[in-house]
């Protein structure tokens, strides 16, 4: 979507924090142990059969239920430029907290539904944990883990501090922190488009962003009905492209958070020599796919039901002989419809997703559907049908994410995250 974000890409998970107990500084702190395998199935090196699993929602106790929900947060190995060109390096997760309740809600028509926590005026709340394998400097990230805090200022806009803790339990309740303790950082806001009397929805979620001038990473997140940036505070800052589509139902296009965009993956050779790919990716969901029940894709008169579309900026050979994904622009897909297409079917004992799927073996059962997902990946010029094994993971409790979609970042390639009917769905799983 980004002609000029060819040099480096990143993308995180996002999540809330709760009290800063006892860091009186911020200064160097103990190095944090790597996340071990099924800690986090939202990132590359770790997997889990079950989104209940419950060992990374111990870690990050602050955002709860939402831990274990990966379209809420943003997960991927940073890019840099150590004098080889642009190679992956250090791991960096955030996670939010449930951002609706901590900035208020309000309706599209700009009633307001719920009041934002007192404590983001008075004195700053803590928004997000961050999980980082090594220092990025830019957003004063520590190694370990890091909490967000966030403040609305009394006239208008926010700010923001990046505060190192020791664990995540540290994040819960922290505020404003005293002169010296942890990076000041800036935040911009997007104001949702109007369109015909209608408010874009943003959606309650965290992004990892990039600046493309600077080729440097920073933090995109719902904040009330806008859209905040936060990034260093000191030199010039240059958001990403932010697109601009007048169809009443292009949101999706519109509003970031709710589609995803990244370089994809290109192994070379080991980690730490790992290149991109040369191809940025951007994966934009149906506008209806929130509202979507499980009848739409186990009943439907339709054996496959469009759930996303993926756009590529330029040509990728690696990624069109797996996927079948072709190069198409942004605004040829909102213009023309020019996109490839991603579609789902649930095949249980009363529907059949036909006899294209009969080949692919070992899909994982949804037992709580009692089906077997499958996707459909059609190239934008048509030319090319492929069929991939889809997982079902129920969510926890009863949190539910919007209707987003977003890329699963791992070392061989990229997947995606769609969501689905009280649960997440990936594409292409780990079967292993």
């Amino acid at each position: 979507m980004k002609n000029q974000r060819r040099q480096a890409v990143t993308i995180a998970i996002a999540c809330t924090c709760a009290v800063l107990a006892a860091v009186a500084c911020g200064g160097p702190k103990p190095a944090q142990k790597a996340l071990t395998a099924a800690a986090m199935p939202e990132c590359p090196h770790d997997h889990a059969d079950s989104m209940s699993h419950g060992r990374f929602a111990k870690v990050v106790a602050f955002a709860g239920l939402r831990t274990d929900v990966p379209e809420f947060h943003d997960c991927q190995r940073f890019i840099a430029d150590v004098g080889k060109g642009p190679e992956y390096h250090d791991l960096e997760a955030i996670f939010v907290s449930n951002l609706d309740s901590v900035f208020g809600v309000r309706t599209g028509n700009g009633d307001l539904v719920s009041a934002a926590t007192t404590a983001l005026v008075t004195k700053g709340v803590p928004v997000a944990v961050i999980y980082s394998e090594g220092n990025y400097d830019q957003l004063g990230i520590v190694q370990g883990y890091d909490c967000l805090v966030m403040q609305r200022k009394k006239t208008s806009g926010y700010e923001a501090w990046m505060i190192p803790i020791n664990s995540t339990a540290d994040c819960n309740g922290l505020s404003h922190p005293a002169p010296g303790i942890g990076t000041k950082l800036a935040v911009d806001t997007i104001a949702p488009q109007n369109n015909n009397g209608k408010v874009d929805e943003v959606p309650p979620v965290a992004r990892w962003d990039w600046d493309p001038v600077k080729k440097w990473h920073y933090i995109g997140l719902k904040c009330a009905t806008s859209w905040c940036e936060v990034h260093w505070e000191t030199g010039t800052f240059h958001s990403s492209v932010t697109y601009v589509s007048n169809g009443a139902n292009d949101q999706v296009y519109r509003v970031k958070g709710w589609y995803d965009e990244q370089y994809l993956a290109a192994p070379q050779n080991s980690l730490g020599s790992v290149l991109p790919d040369g191809a940025i990716g951007t994966v934009v969901p149906v506008p209806e796919l929130g509202a979507r029940t499980v009848k739409h894709y186990s009943q439907t008169d339709s054996t496959w039901v469009r759930v996303a579309w993926v756009l590529l900026d330029v040509p990728s050979d690696k990624y069109y002989k797996k996927y079948g994904y072709e190069a198409t622009t942004v605004a040829a897909a909102v213009s023309k419809g020019t996109r490839n297409e991603v579609s789902f079917c649930l095949q249980t004992t009363t529907k059949s997703c036909g006899t294209d799927v009969t080949s692919i073996k070992n899909c994982p059962v949804d037992s709580v559907n009692n089906g077997t997902w499958y996707a459909r990946i059609k190239s934008a010029s048509g030319a090319s049908l492929k069929y991939f094994c889809v997982k079902y993971r129920p969510l926890p409790g009863n949190v539910q994410p919007p209707g987003v979609v977003r890329w699963r970042w791992k070392i061989k390639d990229e997947t995606i995250w769609v969501s689905c009917p009280n649960g997440c769905c990936e594409v292409d799983p780990d079967l292993s």
